[in-house]
């Protein structure tokens, strides 16, 4: 059974931006994290243990925004499902 799961417009602080100004400090982004997976196994088990513990991907999203420091957007978000798919490698 496939299922769309995630969160929406979580709050992030990242370094971001071409512009000087842009650079100076942190900036807020709203991102939105969805993914796609077969739902089935926790389904049937109800544990925490065989489903995404959305928690820990909103601590992952936060932690690796904290960390990161780019030019583009685009740039942003492809290291963020990198860190994800590396994270949570059944959501691939």
């Amino acid at each position: 059974m496939k299922a769309t799961i995630g969160i929406e417009k979580l709050s992030v602080m990242a370094l971001i931006g071409i512009l000087a100004d842009e650079r100076k400090g942190s900036q807020e982004l709203l991102i939105d994290v969805r993914a796609d997976w077969d739902i089935s196994n926790c389904v049937k088990t109800d544990s925490i243990d065989d489903t995404l513990d959305y928690a820990k991907l909103a601590e992952q999203c936060q932690a690796f925004a904290s960390k990161s420091s780019f030019n583009l957007i685009e740039s942003f978000a492809h290291g963020l499902l990198d860190e994800l798919f590396s994270s949570f490698p059944f959501l691939r």
